[in-house]
């Protein structure tokens, strides 16, 4: 129920239309409403930074290079 009275609140909708909203669409709003909302208090930026850095897959060389330690072949 969380979920969808978020999605009311962010798409201003009543429960009724976003329970008839396809998946992937509520899906996509409620993502949008969960930033939305994560980004409405610096604890919930510094969530959002945190969970963003996790994601990443690819080395960041150039942050790498300027840790002590590192040796240039």
């Amino acid at each position: 129920m969380y979920r969808i009275r978020m999605v009311c609140k962010y798409t201003n909708m009543k429960q009724t239309e976003v329970l008839e909203m396809p998946h992937d669409l509520f899906l996509a709003n409620f993502k949008y409403a969960f930033i939305e909302d994560k980004m409405s208090t610096e604890q919930g930026r510094e969530y959002l930074k945190q969970a963003n850095r996790l994601q990443q897959t690819k080395a960041d060389y150039s942050k790498l290079k300027t840790m002590n330690g590192y040796k240039q072949e």
